[in-house]
């Protein structure tokens, strides 16, 4: 008896060792946060493509770093680290269901937000449809380039949006370990205050710039001061708050 006690012991304490491995697993992959107004974290409806959201030529790399998800559009927190300089030119496009063929999708703005050291950020803003089964491409131009483009697909809906879902935002970053570039939300919120977003570098201290984005979902940069401000209330526009949660991951690549 004591035998089958210590077993079943030893089985409970397997079961927990992996459940919180894979709970930081998780943690570190995708981090997601949700903002709904009524405290509650529905599950993602959104899956990261960590292992597509990133391409290399010889002007350098291009990273698809965080995405921030409103009711009506899709901002894709971007990095380039190389020799282009300037804002890159982008065209998007949908596949649904593993189509071969491809919709091409409007690009709302495009905008460079400045540089963390030598890592230029910017944000590319889609329209946001909810669209099951999608996946989300991005040719990108360097600027001043004729023909390399760095190609990316960085995200798939998974699931169909709620109603609450529909009406929430979202954010996550994509954790890549091959980025230099970390972006932390500050505050998610649909209100005149907006949701704020630090970049700053993965190695290095001290060097950081501070992001808006407003309830038309345009980006800018604003002062450490502001930014510190704004995040001391971080409440939503209906009063809830901020819940941090994980997002859906990419399942593993085939070996």
């Amino acid at each position: 008896m004591k035998t089958i006690k210590s077993a079943a012991a030893m089985l409970a304490i397997l079961v927990a060792t992996v459940a919180l491995v894979t709970t930081a697993f998780l943690l570190r992959s995708n981090i997601a946060h949700t903002s709904n107004g009524l405290g509650q974290l529905p599950s993602s409806v959104w899956q990261t493509e960590a292992s597509s959201s990133r391409a290399q030529n010889e002007l350098g790399s291009f990273n698809v770093e965080a995405a921030l998800i409103t009711p009506k559009d899709m901002l894709l927190f971007y990095s380039i680290q190389g020799r282009s300089t300037g804002t890159p030119s982008v065209l998007a496009s949908r596949t649904v269901g593993g189509q071969s063929s491809s919709q091409s999708l409007t690009v709302n703005s495009i905008a460079s937000l400045g540089s963390v050291g030598s890592v230029q950020v910017g944000v590319i803003s889609l329209p946001c449809e909810d669209i099951p089964g999608q996946e989300i491409s991005l040719d990108v131009m360097p600027a001043g380039a004729s023909k390399q483009l760095w190609h990316v697909t960085p995200i798939r809906q998974v699931t169909s949006a709620s109603p609450i879902k529909a009406q929430s935002r979202e954010f996550f970053t994509f954790g890549s370990e091959a980025s230099m570039l970390r972006l932390d939300l500050g505050r998610l919120a649909g209100d005149e205050t907006g949701t704020l977003v630090k970049a700053s570098l993965r190695e290095q201290s001290g060097s950081a710039i501070y992001l808006r984005v407003d309830t038309k979902s345009l980006a800018s940069t604003i002062t450490q001061a502001q930014y510190d401000a704004a995040v001391g209330s971080a409440t939503n526009a209906l009063g809830g708050t901020i819940t941090p949660g994980v997002a859906t991951p990419a399942p593993p690549e085939p070996k």
